[in-house]
């Protein structure tokens, strides 16, 4: 009996393996959404303080712009997190901000360490709900129209999965990515098109 109910453990641990596999292969799991959305915070957040601080143009925003960017935000929130820390009500605010920002890789909903955005983006009403995720269509209907310029680049959807394939898809050879944006086999020259991911 002791060992039947071993085998059966084992199998049932195989069948995890192979759906923790497919949950990373299919990019319309709930996981995958989770990550793209994630993503797209991020480069809100990094195009916002590129717009807001640094007086960057509405334009597009390479990939190697990007890190460089994110790197001297995290730089940043290091430093004012340490200097901040003993100080009055308005630094408090403002770390907690900073503190937000390195805790989860983006800003507040509402607040950033540079002021309030919530004006900026049209997520005010939501908040960063965790276990939810953007649609991506939507968001390909802001920028045709020119909306939330201080936080969406025109490429920010290309950007997102050109970070995504970067992080989380790899070929067989650990050297290209093999999966089309929402699922399936592509050439790495291949784009598609992708509205797969919901905000619910």
């Amino acid at each position: 009996m002791e060992e039947t109910a071993m085998v059966k453990s084992n199998d049932f641990e195989v069948l995890l393996e192979k759906i923790e596999k497919e949950k990373e292969e299919d990019r319309n799991s709930y996981l995958n959404k989770l990550r793209m959305t994630g993503i797209i915070k991020e480069i809100m957040s990094v195009y916002y303080f590129l717009r807001q601080q640094v007086g960057m143009p509405h334009r597009q925003l390479s990939v190697e712009e990007f890190r460089i960017a994110r790197n001297k935000l995290d730089e940043l929130a290091k430093k004012e997190t340490m200097r901040n820390a003993l100080k009055f009500l308005f630094s408090w605010r403002k770390n907690l901000a900073w503190n937000y920002y390195l805790k989860n890789g983006y800003f507040h909903v509402k607040r950033t360490p540079f002021g309030w955005w919530w004006n900026l983006h049209d997520y005010k009403k939501k908040a960063w709900r965790p276990k939810k995720w953007f649609r991506t269509d939507s968001i390909s209907e802001r920028v045709k129209e020119g909306s939330y310029t201080y936080v969406f680049p025109p490429n920010i959807l290309d950007l997102a999965e050109s970070l995504f394939q970067e992080r989380f898809v790899k070929s067989a050879d650990g050297k290209g990515a093999l999966l089309s944006k929402w699922g399936g086999q592509r050439s790495p020259n291949t784009s598609q098109a992708g509205t797969g991911m919901e905000e619910k």
